[in-house]
């Protein structure tokens, strides 16, 4: 059997940067970036408390 090929991609620190100002200013929670990224809240999490030093998103921000 095939493997998938995974389609995530390494979202870049700049804009890995904007996320708890993005969540601060806007209001938005976890789940709101998660799914801006393709990604779950979870994943958002762990990144956010420093339990990954990357995110891989099925997709950039537009922010």
């Amino acid at each position: 059997m095939a493997k998938k090929k995974s389609n995530l991609m390494e979202l870049p620190k700049r804009l890995a940067d904007k996320i708890k100002p993005k969540m601060k200013l806007e209001g938005k929670f976890q789940h709101d970036i998660a799914a801006d990224l393709g990604v779950n809240q979870g994943r958002i999490s762990e990144f956010l408390n420093g339990k990954r030093d990357r995110l891989m998103v099925r997709k950039m921000p537009s922010w």
